[in-house]
């Protein structure tokens, strides 16, 4: 195949896909949208079918990758989307941005120790952030750490020493290591145990 219409129809695809699914990712900081209609839905996974061609004629398309995870997780696919952005973190692997987006769906399969991998790499490029600590605890203590859990809390309060929820989940931690309580193992037994 010539290279250049290679390039061309990569390019082509790519801009097909990304205007099918224009306005329909999840993306931070903005609201949870309504469940996708039929059109939608059609929508997403003819866009799908686009962006696996671009992965036909460019296997490291990371972008591809991101945005096949993004439509499923917006067909509300999880599976799916955790494999997708897996595959993009295997391309780009320092990228935060994407290690956050297999955190949250591996949270969101209750797959906690891989949740907390990608966390910790997600992390990396926000290495000051207290929130981003108290919620590596929390992923640490769901995959039954405490101890580890108890370090992130207590880096997350260095951070930002009179965040109460930190200093309530270290208080948490610190009881599970000492035997007092059973290690939570999901936010609902969080909630009931502080």
């Amino acid at each position: 195949m010539n290279p250049a219409a290679s390039i061309r129809d990569r390019e082509e695809l790519y801009a097909r896909a990304m205007k099918l699914t224009e306005g329909e990712f999840i993306l931070d900081g903005e609201p949870r949208l309504s469940a996708p209609n039929w059109l939608i839905r059609w929508r997403l996974r003819r866009a799908i079918r686009h962006l696996r061609r671009v992965l036909e004629i460019d296997p490291y398309s990371w972008s591809s990758w991101f945005a096949i995870g993004k439509a499923y997780e917006r067909l509300g696919a999880i599976e799916g989307a955790l494999e997708a952005f897996r595959r993009a973190v295997e391309i780009v692997p320092t990228n935060g941005s994407m290690a956050k987006e297999v955190c949250a769906q591996a949270m969101a399969l209750g797959q906690y120790d891989l949740a907390a991998k990608f966390a910790e790499v997600a992390l990396q490029g926000r290495p000051d952030d207290p929130a981003a600590h108290s919620n590596m605890g929390l992923l640490l203590m769901f995959a039954g750490r405490p101890v580890d859990a108890q370090r992130a809390f207590q880096r997350a309060l260095e951070l930002e020493p009179l965040c109460e929820s930190s200093s309530l989940l270290l208080a948490l931690a610190q009881r599970v290591i000492v035997g007092d309580l059973k290690c939570p193992r999901n936010l609902q037994e969080v909630q009931e145990k502080v």
